[in-house]
């Protein structure tokens, strides 16, 4: 078990992101549990013999790195001294060690917003009130922070905690905000990926509406460059109001939201005290961006209408549903699966990897069992492609009593890495891939292939298109 500074004991991880690794940890000195940050962009670095040490993939990128850990270390010196923050895990220290920087900062006692919408709600959508609740301490010490010129810069469900008492606690608020790597699209404004864009208070703003309109109507914000993409209808963001998904919403919040998520930061709000008191009070007087809140009598009349009308259609929609959608989902699924498996199994190595790797997260979660956004693996039913049967199962479901035996398993891991293993009547081949290119396009991977339950041939190295390269 690892020791930083012979004081803090690593736990285990919670996450990387691809610019920092998020550890479980604990602080034997002060006999209390911490969490701990470590500066680790994969794009740039690596491990080095001793498994411990980070060192660089191109000597050129040495002036990169500098400057991403003089940056932290100056926002870690402005938040020290602020320690604790209300309802954000703020930074107790940091310290240099393996050749990169940590940042030690409060554990916060509660569940991943993710985990709480999964299993507290059961996915749910919530209504505006309860998010305001949950989330205005949060917002407000974001507010004292921006006045400070410290910008989060990475905000995501990924990053936010709901505690003890109900409310949302921000983690990770030490950051390389300039670095791309990681930063999840749904929740990352245009002024990120420009050329020597600024990081502002705004650009926290945005995220957070996104987390709202997740909150509020289960879908994420599509990604900047899909709203202004020059395919979508004459022009206009595709993006729908909050109201359309979730009755709930009033137009005034619905709106407010809908701001909040702007793309360019000029038309959003300026601070979470201005976008906490657009969804909170009943009339806004910015009427060319809210309207006014209608009134809850005509409100309730006309959903008592529209619901005499819209009764039978739904009876028979939900009659139709039960018998054709899971017949439908359940066609669409298999033969997704039996083309992606076949092809698959039939491609060379490196088709596998540059297949495996270019697999999206939705196709993820339908053919594979994607531990790479879970908070623990454990968390997670393993399913197992049956070639035979052309179904998902898990291994005790499968047939094992006829001759023929089988099956495929597709693993995504909390380290990056994706883990292939195929069955095929007594053989078996398990093939580990790390899933990032290297410099020479090519990918790191680890085989074995059984026969009969022994080792027939292995191969540990770099795989490219046309070669391999034995380690």
């Amino acid at each position: 078990m690892e020791i930083l500074q012979d004081r803090y004991r690593i736990e285990k991880i919670l996450n990387c992101d691809g610019a920092m690794i998020r550890y479980d940890a604990y602080d034997t000195f002060r006999e209390q549990a911490v969490e701990i940050f470590e500066l680790y962009p994969t794009e740039i670095v690596t491990r080095d013999e001793d498994k411990k040490s980070v060192k660089l993939k191109k000597i050129s990128d040495e002036g990169i790195f500098k400057q991403m850990r003089d940056d932290m270390e100056r926002e870690a010196r402005k938040l020290i001294p602020l320690y604790p923050l209300d309802h954000i895990a703020g930074v107790i220290t940091y310290f240099n060690e393996n050749n990169t920087i940590y940042f030690v900062t409060e554990k916060t006692k509660g569940i991943s917003l993710d985990t709480y919408i999964r299993k507290k709600i059961h996915g749910a959508n919530m209504t505006v009130k309860a998010v305001y609740e949950m989330a205005s301490p949060m917002l407000k010490t974001l507010d004292m922070l921006h006045e400070k010129g410290v910008i989060h810069g990475r905000i995501s469900p990924d990053l936010i905690d709901v505690g003890e008492d109900g409310k949302m606690v921000l983690t990770g608020i030490v950051s390389p905000m300039k670095f791309m790597e990681g930063i999840n699209e749904n929740y990352s404004p245009v002024e990120q990926f420009a050329e020597n864009g600024q990081i502002l208070p705004e650009t926290d703003i945005y995220a957070f509406g996104a987390v709202i309109y997740r909150l509020t109507t289960g879908n994420e914000v599509l990604p900047f460059y899909e709203r202004l993409s020059e395919d979508n209808p004459e022009g206009k963001d595709p993006i729908l109001e909050p109201s359309r998904y979730n009755g709930g919403i009033m137009d005034y919040q619905s709106d407010a939201i809908m701001k909040a998520i702007s793309i360019y930061h000029f038309d959003r709000y300026k601070t979470f005290a201005e976008l906490l008191k657009a969804i909170e009070q009943e009339d806004y007087s910015d009427t060319g961006q809210i309207r006014k809140r209608e009134a809850p009598i005509k409100l309730i009349n006309e959903w008592k209408y529209k619901r005499t009308i819209l009764w039978g259609f739904v009876a028979a929609i939900v009659i139709l549903g039960l018998f054709f959608i899971p017949k439908a989902f359940d066609l669409t699924g298999r033969t997704g699966a039996k083309a992606f498996y076949k092809k698959l199994i039939a491609a060379d190595d490196y088709t596998k990897c540059r297949m495996i790797d270019d697999l999206g997260k939705t196709e993820r979660k339908t053919f594979a069992n994607d531990y790479s956004q879970m908070e623990e693996e454990g968390e997670h039913d393993i399913r197992y492609y049956d070639l035979i049967t052309e179904r998902f199962s898990d291994y005790g479901s499968i047939d094992k009593s006829g001759k023929h035996l089988r099956y495929v398993s597709l693993d995504y891991r909390l380290n990056g890495q994706a883990i292939l293993k195929v069955h095929y009547d007594g053989d078996e081949t398990v093939m580990t891939v790390t899933l990032k290119e290297t410099s020479d396009n090519g990918y790191y991977i680890e085989k074995t292939e059984s026969k009969e339950g022994k080792i027939a041939d292995s191969f540990v190295g770099i795989i490219h298109d046309n070669k391999q390269e034995e380690k």
